[in-house]
């Protein structure tokens, strides 16, 4: 009996509903929709819970890189501060909770997986950028400015074949995977 071939499922953002960059988040499809953000509906942007402050004494350092040296800068949180930050802190936990009762503040699903489609489209190449194993083409479309990744290998397809017009693909596209990678491809 011959196994069935399993659906190309393609990992989607949910605030811009593009492909996502699959390297950068490390999800698996097995995983599903398990990392969640929240989601300010008024803005249309990802939402933060306010973080509280730190205790007064409590030293922290961030490392910045000039020129291949760590620069360390310090910073205390001292006693007479900490009461005016607390108050802050309580009066922006207090308005995020409320706009999640309100409904202007959801949770959602950070990646959303759907079936693979096949979509019509005018691309403008814009760029090259490189991940951890592959080497891709950044591709925007005309009609909804959406970003895209083109594999090199299928890019020299349409160098050879003559497609590429002025920086512009137009065709049928659908996505595909390399490894650990997702892209578009045109669709002969």
């Amino acid at each position: 009996m011959a196994k069935a071939k399993k659906k190309l499922m393609i990992p989607f953002t949910y605030y811009h509903k593009e492909m996502i960059d699959y390297t950068r988040h490390y999800y698996e499809e097995s995983a599903g929709n398990s990392t969640k953000i929240w989601w300010d509906t008024k803005n249309n942007k990802q939402a933060y819970p306010p973080i509280p402050p730190s205790y007064p004494g409590d030293t922290y350092s961030s490392g910045n890189w000039y020129y291949g040296v760590v620069c360390e800068e310090r910073w205390r949180v001292s006693v007479e501060e900490y009461p005016i930050l607390l108050d802050k802190y309580n009066e922006d936990l207090k308005e995020f909770n409320n706009n999640i009762t309100t409904g202007r503040i959801i949770e959602v699903d950070d990646i959303i997986w759907k079936e693979n489609f096949e979509f019509e489209d005018t691309l403008e190449l814009t760029g090259m950028s490189r991940g951890r194993s592959a080497a891709n083409f950044n591709l925007k479309s005309v009609t909804d400015g959406r970003n895209y990744n083109l594999f090199m290998t299928d890019t020299v397809d349409l160098i050879q074949n003559g497609i590429i017009n002025k920086g512009k693909i137009t065709g049928k596209w659908t996505f595909c995977k390399r490894g650990a990678n997702y892209g578009i491809k045109l669709i002969p």
